[in-house]
């Protein structure tokens, strides 16, 4: 269901609220290196890169950019090679939901995109195009499971999109506090 949709999701007539984690397996990264992303090493987006002609004058990315780096991160994490990194990513951007017409995706392109990522996240850069992806969607699994054990518990519906949740309105809070937990 694409992410424009879900706020019209209602559970019994009611609204409901939907919760993500923000880089979920990159924080999970940080933690089995004992380290808590948003709390010690960064408070920034951990998809931020510089991309010539993807950046705004403030020198942000623009929304493409953000969603070619973190793709780009995010088939690192999973794929066992850099040349699968790139495949990878290149099928997902071809899925058309991004114009990237104007740029050629290929390794001369990048690998300098890929070397800022890495470079940004040195303390788990040896886990970047190393497979480590599929440990964490284990344990991704295992953290849905106790939040659905927790809500169905208390007779409560959650909906699960990936690393994020919908739940009715009034629960939140009740959420955010068992996410974090």
């Amino acid at each position: 269901l694409p992410k424009s949709a879900r706020s019209h999701i209602r559970i019994d007539g009611e609204r409901t609220t939907e919760v993500d984690y923000s880089g979920l397996h990159i924080v999970l990264l940080y933690a089995q290196k004992g380290r808590n992303y948003f709390g010690e090493v960064s408070n920034n987006d951990p998809y931020s890169v510089s991309i010539t002609g993807f950046m705004k004058d403030d020198g942000q990315l623009y929304d493409d950019g953000r969603y070619l780096a973190k793709n780009l991160l995010l088939m690192a994490v999973n794929s066992i090679d850099e040349v699968s990194t790139f495949k990878a990513l290149r099928s997902e951007i071809n899925k058309g939901e991004h114009d990237f017409s104007h740029v050629k995706l290929n390794k001369e392109f990048l690998q300098p995109i890929l070397d800022q990522l890495k470079q940004n996240h040195h303390l788990i850069a040896d886990k970047l195009c190393s497979g480590a992806g599929i440990d964490l969607q284990y344990i991704d699994s295992q953290i849905t499971e106790k939040l659905i054990e927790h809500f169905t518990a208390m007779d409560v519906p959650i909906l699960t999109v990936h690393d994020s949740y919908i739940v009715p309105h009034d629960y939140a809070l009740e959420l955010r506090d068992m996410m974090a937990q």
